[in-house]
């Protein structure tokens, strides 16, 4: 799967997981952009062409609620996974029942990594790609 037109937008607090997440993204011919707060990301959730975001739970200046709230107002539906750094199974269901396409627990693991991503592309792809009958 190789698509220049859009970027996996990776939204953390600090820059430790930046290179785990550009390798993963590589991989699937894309390329990331990062962010290190909940105002940044909405800005570039606005102005870029992202396909899929992955959002830490909790931002400097918000978190992933308002990520997603930001997705839910623009046009393209973006699958957010939140990245919790505890693994409570009521957070998880919090995360599911709040809007986002998938919750993950660190440490993260590169094969739960990539088959998140790999699902997430293919409901972007599926959500916001014209067929024969649809109407934008």
């Amino acid at each position: 799967m190789h698509d220049t037109s859009h970027e996996v937008l990776v939204a953390f607090s600090d820059t430790e997981n930046y290179p785990f997440f550009r390798e993963v993204v590589v991989r699937f011919g894309l390329t990331s952009i990062f962010s290190a707060n909940s105002a940044e990301t909405q800005v570039l959730l606005a102005r870029r062409p992202i396909c899929l975001a992955f959002c830490e739970e909790r931002l400097p200046q918000g978190g992933y609620r308002e990520v997603l709230g930001q997705v839910v107002r623009s046009s393209v539906r973006i699958p957010v996974i939140v990245v919790s750094r505890t693994s409570n199974w009521n957070e998880y269901l919090k995360v599911l029942h709040d809007g986002a396409f998938d919750c993950l627990t660190c440490p993260l693991r590169l094969p739960q990594v990539e088959e998140v991503l790999k699902h997430g592309l293919r409901e972007f792809y599926a959500r916001n790609t014209l067929r024969p009958g649809v109407v934008a």
